[in-house]
């Protein structure tokens, strides 16, 4: 998950200086265990747990040099997908929405 160090609610811009990626569990942990994160001014990452000690443990940024160009990227790590102008245009012609359908596919996918 990607995880605003300085939350967007509080004025955090969207930004690879003010993101960290974290697993759901440890992104929870953030958010509802009480745990914190700031970036240090040499660029790591140091978090904190409920009580305030620091975490130990190496959190460097990696910062990938295709993220430079974020469409190279794109388009080097998933060279199969088919985008074209129309790739996000809804199909939705105003319909009432299938609630079976749509609840069902949670359920599929054990959300």
């Amino acid at each position: 998950d990607g995880h605003h160090i300085e939350h967007w609610a509080d004025g955090g811009e969207t930004r690879l200086d003010n993101l960290v990626q974290l697993c759901r569990h440890h992104h929870r942990l953030v958010h509802e265990g009480g745990f914190a994160c700031e970036r240090l001014e040499d660029g790591r990452v140091e978090f904190r747990s409920p009580g305030g000690d620091v975490l130990e443990g190496h959190f460097e940024p990696e910062t990938p040099p295709e993220v430079l160009d974020p469409v190279r990227w794109f388009e080097s790590s998933m060279p199969d997908l088919d985008i074209d102008s129309r790739t996000c245009v809804t199909k939705w012609q105003g319909e009432r929405m299938d609630w079976d359908m749509a609840v069902g596919a949670l359920f599929q996918h054990g959300l």
